[in-house]
Order: structure tokens, then sequence, then C-alpha cells
């Protein structure tokens, strides 16, 4: 991301755009932490051979198709 130059917004535009920033990035936060708990709950259905590495996601994804 580029940095933006707020000089020429007012103070109270320069607050709204960073709580909402604040915002999106519990949002997306939030999104990627329920993710991450789907992909534990499939990883304990997929058999694998090895135990010292969890599966990435990606693999766990592919090993669920089948």
């Amino acid at each position: 991301m580029r940095p933006t130059d707020t000089s020429n917004f007012a103070p109270s535009e320069v607050t709204k755009r960073k709580i909402r920033r604040v915002k999106a990035n519990g949002r997306e936060r939030a999104r990627m932490h329920g993710l991450n708990d789907a992909l534990d709950n499939l990883r304990e259905y997929i058999p694998i051979t090895t135990q010292h590495q969890k599966l990435s996601k990606i693999e766990t994804l592919r090993l669920a198709r089948y």
C-alpha cells in the first residue's frame, strides 16, 4: 500500500479513516481466525503419516478432496 498524505484532510476525516481501518483490520483478523479454526477442525479428519509438522492450508484442502 502506498502511504496516504493526510495533510489535505480535516482532522475529523483523518480520524474517520483511522477508525474505519481499525474496524476493517478487526474484521479481517476475525475472518482469518475463523478460517484457521475450520482448517484445524478439518485436519482432524485427514489421515497423515507424520505428526511432526501440521499440514499447510493448501495441503489440507488438497487432501480433503479425496
